[in-house]
């Protein structure tokens, strides 16, 4: 088992010394299964960190968690599941750690992005217009159909009632040969 001081350098990592795996091999995601913590040194200056397994939901999923320690404050940062440790999400991670978060770079947001943003969001907009308008048109016609359907059931005869009267003038009950022809000729004009 490896201690906590290996560390993987630009998509390498040795494993006691003998074994060096690239990041997202099999010896790699082995190396993430048995072990809790490892120390990831960034390809820029003074951008290392520690990474640490942390265990949710009664341990049955990991997620790993990068931290430093910074001007006296312990910085923390979600890398991901096992999977998603790869050289450009450490890299990605190591450089969120390098500043402390009041002292991070902003990112600037040129009128372009705004433009290019509001272009999207009129984009959009006009898509659920356009949806908007179709369901409404679906929504009347499923209103329509319905309407024909039931005045098509309000049309229908109750058979029901007609062989209830027919066998009542006739003096016969329903389990009578005469009421069981009644109601498997009902049935038949039912299906058809």
């Amino acid at each position: 088992m490896t201690t906590q001081t290996d560390s993987p350098t630009s998509g390498i990592f040795e494993i006691d010394a003998q074994l060096i795996a690239e990041l997202g091999q099999l010896q790699w995601l082995k190396f993430l299964q048995d072990n809790q913590s490892f120390h990831y040194s960034a390809r820029a200056s003074n951008a290392s960190f520690t990474a640490r397994k942390e265990n949710s939901n009664g341990g049955v999923t990991s997620y790993w968690y990068g931290y430093r320690k910074i001007n006296g404050g312990l910085h923390k940062r979600y890398i991901g599941k096992a999977d998603r440790l790869t050289v450009s999400r450490l890299e990605e991670v190591a450089a969120s750690l390098a500043y402390p978060a009041e002292d991070r770079p902003k990112p600037e947001v040129t009128h372009t992005q705004v433009a290019k943003e509001t272009v999207n969001v009129d984009y959009w907009m006009r898509k659920v217009g356009e949806m908007t308008e179709e369901l409404r048109w679906k929504n009347e016609a499923l209103a329509e159909a319905k309407s024909a359907l039931e005045q098509i059931e309000s049309q229908r005869p109750n058979y029901d009632a007609i062989a209830y009267r027919v066998l009542n003038h006739l003096k016969m009950g329903s389990q009578s040969v005469a009421g069981k022809a009644i109601y498997a000729f009902i049935k038949e004009l039912q299906r058809g």
